[in-house]
This record gives structure tokens, sequence and C-alpha cells, in this order.
């Protein structure tokens, strides 16, 4: 009998759910000086003619031509620096950095899904278009470096992962803020120069679930945010990296460039969501995911100080994930 795996999912409208996959497959003057007017030179004036005397030749009466006045030139004023008007986008030395998308938390608006990036000094924040959010949930002021955790969750922000797993340089989660609901992957990317070669390593969230799909459909299916397993190859020696998620619902492939991955994820076209009712219905069909929107671009990095780790995301319209893996030894 072939071994299914179930993954238990939470949603509102559909109480507490499974996902599972069977089997495999998928797939922007200074002004110029006026010279001053010269006066005409006055007309000779006619000679009066002789009677008793010669006549005496008439003298010509000139007036002086006066001479052009220079106009004053304006002196420069000295210029005042103007005061820097203060920046608002949120400014940091980029340490850290990673990559997500966000979408509308109105379950009747149209989800109007975007991508951005993201950088910080810490991983207690995330700057994404200039604003800083804060992405650590309310714990009443417990230290959560004490606390036995994979996921931590206030019901407005949840993040991954916690002491119980040795990822410890990229953080993952999502978070509200205003009207939109922002995804996310974040940390210290490896340095290119210590990105292994050659050979190939497997990543994965041990018996943890470090990847968590988030549903952007109607209000019937959006928010819809279950966690799972993910395994990963990386392929050093072909540059590919290989794997798949909530077994084998999500398949996962791509190219390793740098310290950097891009690809895709397939929604398995053969995943199954087991309802309350112990019964069984494709996955596509209950998160209204149309044949065409099965595929989401992916990307993600390696982590760590020697590529221990390997974080990203991957998103359409429709639907997206983002995950986190540590290195298998």
């Amino acid at each position: 009998m072939k071994k299914q795996q179930q993954i238990k999912l939470g949603l509102t409208a559909l109480s507490l759910l499974v996902l599972t996959a069977c089997g495999g497959g998928g797939g922007d003057s200074s002004s110029s000086e006026t010279p001053a007017p010269i006066n005409p030179t006055s007309s000779e004036q006619p000679a009066t003619p002789a009677q008793t005397t010669p006549a005496q030749p008439a003298t010509p009466t000139e007036t002086p031509t006066t001479p052009a006045q220079p106009q004053p030139q304006p002196q420069p004023q000295p210029t005042t620096p103007t005061p820097s008007e203060p920046s608002n986008p949120v400014e940091v030395k980029p340490l850290l950095s990673g990559a997500g998308f966000n979408y509308a938390a109105d379950k009747t608006k149209p989800a109007n899904t975007k991508s951005f990036t993201t950088i910080s000094d810490n991983l207690n924040e995330v700057v994404i278009d200039g604003q800083k959010f804060n992405v650590i949930p309310n714990t009443n002021n417990i230290d959560i470096t004490t606390i036995s955790t994979v996921w931590l969750s206030d019901n407005i922000k949840s993040i991954c992962c916690g002491t119980r797993t040795n990822i410890k340089s990229v953080k993952i989660g999502d978070f509200m803020a205003g009207d939109q609901i922002y995804a996310f992957y974040n940390g210290a990317v490896t340095p290119e120069s210590n990105v292994p070669q050659k050979g190939t390593m497997r990543y994965s969230g041990g018996e943890r679930d470090t990847i968590r799909f988030i549903s952007m459909g109607d209000e019937k299916v959006r928010g819809y945010f279950p966690e799972g397993d993910v395994e990963l190859t990386a392929d050093f020696d072909n540059k590919a990296i290989k794997g798949s998620a909530f077994n084998e619902a999500i398949l996962l492939e791509g190219a390793i460039s740098g310290a950097a991955i891009s690809g895709t994820a397939v929604f398995n076209e053969n995943a199954t969501i087991r309802l309350d009712d112990d019964t069984e219905h494709n996955a596509l069909t209950i998160l209204q995911i149309n044949e065409g929107e099965r595929v989401a671009p992916l990307n993600g990095a390696f982590f760590g100080e020697k590529a221990e780790e390997i974080a990203g995301e991957a998103h359409n319209g429709k639907w997206g994930v983002v995950f986190a893996a540590e290195q298998q030894k």
C-alpha cells in the first residue's frame, strides 16, 4: 500500500483540513546694461542777413553729448543653505535581505498581489519600500529565545523558525499592517564565494513544518495558512535545485546562480484536501486554483556563512508559499 502522508491545514470556512498529494506530476539675468540715450545735436541756426555789416558765419550750437551712465550691477547675495528635508524612508545598513509579497487583507476585495524586496540590520525587523516593520509577535515580554518553538504567532504576526530548529540566519513569516498582509523571508545571505561549487546537499525542516501556504482567493479561502514539510536537494555541480513541500503537493525546481535561486513552484494537480467529514477533495477545486494558476515564480537564496540554510518564496495572484530549510548532514 502506498504511504500517503497527511498534513493538517486550518481554514475558517472549511474548519480543519488535510493537504496531501497523490502521486507526482504537475506541471516601474543678469539684466543687460542699457546705455543712456544720447541727445541729438541741435540743428544749425540760420545766419542773420547782413544789414550794414558783413554777414557773420552761423555758429552751430551743439548740446554736449551726455555720456552713458553705467547701470549699477546687482551684487551677488550670499546663498543661504536650504536645510534638507527630513527623509521619510528608513535608512538602514542592509546587512540582511530577502523578498516576499503582499496582498489585500479584506477578503471581499481583489487580492491585488504585489512583490517586494526586504532589507534590515537585524532579524526582528524588515524594511519594505522605506517602511520599517517589526516582525516579532507580541509575547508579553517573554524572551522568545527561551521558548521552544517552530512558529510563533499572536494572530497579527507569525514567524519561523524558533528554537526547535537550527535555522538561525534567516526568518520567514507573515504579518498584517494596515489593510495589507505581508509574507516574507529575510536573512544573512551567504557570501557568493562561500557557496559550494561541487557536490549535492539536502535541506529540510527536519521533522518541523517550515513552509507556510497562503491562499489569496476569494473570501471563502483567503487567509488559509497551514504549515507543512519541505524537502530540497541542491546540486552544486549542475547549479540546480529541486524538491517538494506538503508531501509533494507543491513541487519546487530552480537554478542556482551565486547565492541566489530562481525557478518555479507548481501546485500538483493530484493534491487533495480532506475535510472534517473525512472526505477527500481535489485541492485545486477547493482553493479555486485554475489550471493556468498552478505555476508560480520561485525566488530564494542560501543563508548563513557557508550556505547552511535556504529560504525563499513563490507566489502568483491566487496562492503563495514562504519557506526555510536547514542543511542535513
